[in-house]
């Protein structure tokens, strides 16, 4: 199967009627290169009649449209193998991505209209489906660029976004990208800088390639386990009966590459799958369980993938019983009050320090370094053997220096290792402003201080040693929501 038509050739049937409509808009875009297309389509253009924009009705399919299904897209695949790109045309490269997956289309500018030269549609991996939105269409431009190299090597070409900000890519200034958005359009502008906006409802076939790999499938139990859950499951029963209210749409969707179908609340932005009475703990256990997160928190996380009735009670009830948590949080607590800190206008320009210990011996070790980054809130934690300044000052170099760069400014306590003549020496070396706090006032370093109760209660629930937990612990303190700034660490 040619690469250029494998994203097509591979999409599936559509399970709803919105679906569908993605789909034969995506068809339609090019049907002046498919002779027939209005013949073809009769049957499938049958499920849309009297329907609405959104409508999750679900299709049931007969020998008839299923052979519509397949035959467009041989006849869309057909048109794109034949076509051959003459050396002078214009070319486009359209790009788009989701919550989940990311597409692209490689178009050739004919009089009568894009004609299409090759597909391009990849699911995102999870630590990519994290990304902000400008990261996640970088990425999308990245990847298709990567992926259509052979056709666009030393051929101007204009690359079309739905994502407005990313046309100012170029024209910003780098000292605020990050270091992957740095290679990323470093890449790009060996092949083109002319990025346009295209309006996302006239982004259809990219936008479509896009959401292909929009239902996908939690690794923390099987397909048939689910399965078997559900069909099952009184209370999903009563729900589809009628009989128990719930404030969601459920269709049974199926999995990608299985004949396995599961019911998602369909009215959410992504298909959240429904999760039946005897899973429920265990998705609880999985997510919370990593860093035990607050209720708020761990709420926000469990509803970005998950549904049930009454969830938020059910979530709330499990949080409060929680021993760990029980345990090692502080309930109350006194705030004074404390001045604010200039606010910094880029990642990784104000850094926090401070030290833990001594702790019980893990390995070797009885001290950890803790830095957290104030714009991000990134954290990171590294166990010393010792609390001596040189053993302190290398820790920074090689784990926050040599990882983020240099910050502006750092703020610690007067502790002995941050007045030390030798960590006095590397600031001056390298210009960093330092912030002092106040002396037996650990709150003036709050952004640290206040890190370190939900990784301390994260090592202290956890059953391993500190030294083992800490890499865990760190992930879940990365990857929760923070209220603040209203996104994750990540």
């Amino acid at each position: 199967m040619s690469t250029k038509v494998k994203a097509i050739q591979e999409f599936p049937k559509p399970e709803t009627v919105s679906q569908l409509r993605s789909f034969l808009g995506m068809v339609n875009f090019y049907h002046r290169f498919i002779p027939k297309i209005d013949e073809i389509l009769v049957p499938l253009n049958a499920y849309l009649v009297g329907s609405k924009k959104r409508d999750k009705t679900k299709i049931k399919w007969n020998p008839e449209t299923d052979a519509s299904f397949h035959k467009i897209k041989k006849c869309l695949a057909d048109a794109t193998l034949l076509s051959h790109p003459s050396t002078d045309a214009k070319l486009a490269l359209v790009t788009d991505c989701s919550d989940f997956a990311m597409g692209g289309v490689l178009n050739e500018i004919t009089p009568k209209g894009p004609k299409p030269l090759g597909f391009f549609s990849k699911k995102l991996i999870p630590t990519q489906a994290k990304y902000s939105a400008y990261d996640r269409e970088l990425l999308a431009v990245y990847s298709a660029i990567q992926y259509f190299r052979h056709m666009l090597e030393a051929r101007p070409f204009a690359l079309y976004v739905d994502h407005k900000p990313l046309t100012y890519a170029f024209r910003q200034n780098s000292d605020k990208c990050s270091p992957r958005r740095l290679r990323q359009l470093d890449f790009i502008s060996q092949f083109t800088t002319d990025i346009r906006y295209v309006p996302g409802k006239e982004n259809i076939v990219v936008d479509s390639l896009s959401r292909v790999w929009e239902i996908q499938f939690s690794s923390l139990a099987e397909l048939k386990l689910w399965e078997s859950s559900q069909n099952s499951d009184l209370e999903l029963k009563g729900i589809l009966e009628g009989k128990i209210k719930f404030s969601g749409d459920l269709v049974k969707v199926q999995m990608p590459d299985s004949d396995i179908s599961l019911y998602c609340n369909a009215n959410s932005t992504s298909n959240r799958f429904y999760v039946p009475g005897e899973l429920r703990r265990k998705i609880f256990d999985h997510l919370h369980n990593m860093s035990h997160p607050g209720i708020r928190a761990t709420k926000t996380l469990i509803a970005s993938k998950y549904c049930w009735s009454n969830q938020n009670k059910g979530i709330t009830n499990w949080c409060r019983a929680c021993i760990p948590c029980q345990k090692s949080k502080v309930h109350q607590y006194t705030k004074a009050p404390v001045s604010r800190f200039l606010p910094p206008d880029a990642r990784f320009e104000h850094v926090h320090l401070d030290l833990i210990g001594p702790l019980p011996i893990s390995r070797g070790f009885r001290y950890c370094l803790t830095m957290v980054d104030r714009f991000t809130r990134w954290p990171e934690a590294v166990p010393l053997l010792d609390a001596k300044a040189e053993t302190v000052a290398i820790a920074f170099m090689f784990n926050w220096i040599s990882l983020f760069g240099l910050p502006q400014r750092v703020t610690c306590d007067q502790g002995g290792q941050f007045e030390s003549g030798l960590f006095l020496m590397l600031k001056r070396m390298f210009g960093i402003q330092c912030v002092r706090t106040a002396a037996f006032h650990p709150s003036s370093n709050g952004m640290v201080e206040r890190m370190h109760r939900p990784l301390k209660q994260a090592l202290m629930c956890s059953k391993q040693t500190w030294f083992e937990a800490l890499p865990l612990a760190l992930l879940g303190l990365r990857t929760v929501l923070r209220e603040d700034i209203n996104a994750t660490a990540a």
